[in-house]
């Protein structure tokens, strides 16, 4: 939250009484992201799980907030969520060892992919895009995504801008921010 009119509205106190009325005790930004989804050259984002990039221990807790600043449609490349996935029970780190993002040395250089991130496009598993539900939704729209829920979008080959603005949220309470997480910031609030 570096820049002061995305920390005013990441840090509204609505914001912590939504997050206290979905469960969570002590709800803190871990991360915020702006996303660029530019008309015909906005990049694909792989099949994926939040709790795989942002996660706490001993429990997993992110959810991440997705506020569309486009309307977002299949033509603008919206979400695709796979459904499936979301009825099995992954809660600890051990479960989602498949795919996990973490930082590459003590030194904090770099990241990597456990197991090693396909770079020709794959993703860590072989989701069939078939078995995605698209998800569609109006500008201004908040999403909450579970952070186990697998999710993704492709590239933005329409006319118009799909820009983003995102959260991801994690339970303080009860939970430590693991050293080999990717993300290390000095002013983390664990």
């Amino acid at each position: 939250e570096l820049d002061p009119v995305f920390k005013q509205f990441t840090n509204q106190q609505y914001m912590a009484t939504m997050a206290k009325d979905l469960g969570m005790i002590q709800p803190h930004v871990a991360q915020s992201m702006y996303i660029f989804k530019q008309p015909e050259i906005g990049g694909a984002a792989v099949p994926h799980q939040d709790n795989t990039f942002i996660y706490t221990e001993p429990f997993l807790s992110c959810i991440a907030w997705w506020w569309a600043l486009d309307d977002v449609d299949e033509e603008n490349a919206c979400f695709g969520l796979y459904l499936d996935h979301i009825k099995k029970d992954f809660t600890k780190k051990e479960d989602l060892l498949k795919r996990l993002m973490v930082r590459a040395s003590a030194d904090g250089k770099g990241v990597e992919f456990i197991p090693p991130y396909n770079k020709d496009g794959g993703s860590w598993d072989e989701y069939d895009r078939k078995d995605f539900v698209s998800a569609p939704v109006s500008k201004g729209s908040l999403v909450l995504i579970h952070g186990n829920v697998v999710h993704m979008s492709e590239k933005n080959l329409s006319k118009r801008p799909r820009h983003a603005y995102t959260i991801h949220v994690v339970e303080g309470k009860g939970t430590n921010w693991p050293k080999d997480n990717w993300l290390q910031r000095p002013s983390m609030p664990f």
